[in-house]
């Protein structure tokens, strides 16, 4: 079974910084004015590599809220011990459809799920 951070319908907020993971490895291009470039898709056969990102640019503020779709999975060169960082999503931004890595993505959670989750 692999492990999901978000589920589709879950409501995250953008997170503009950082545009890379841990391992250095660039999630995104960052924008003017605290904005955040993603891509209508993200090659999970060739990341990380010069040729990831392609297809329609989507120009994201930080801390815009965003839907979850669907979980697409990990980059195949990437190892599932690497971490959740690299999962990638299909999300709903503003009319718009694109891919982003969890590393860009945080849940958004109502008054009462803080209080039941500690």
């Amino acid at each position: 079974m692999i492990w999901r951070r978000y589920n589709p319908g879950v409501l995250c907020k953008i997170s503009s910084q950082p545009t890379f993971t841990s391992h250095g490895f660039a999630t995104a291009r960052a924008g003017d004015h605290d904005t955040i470039i993603f891509s209508e898709h993200i090659s999970l056969e060739s990341f990380p590599s010069c040729s990831d990102y392609f297809g329609r640019e989507v120009v994201c503020r930080a801390d815009q809220t965003a839907t979850v779709l669907a979980f697409l999975g990990r980059p195949y060169r990437i190892s599932f011990t690497a971490g959740w960082e690299y999962d990638v999503y299909e999300v709903l931004v503003d009319k718009s459809i694109c891919q982003i890595f969890a590393r860009n993505l945080v849940e958004l959670m109502t008054p009462a799920e803080k209080t039941d989750r500690g």
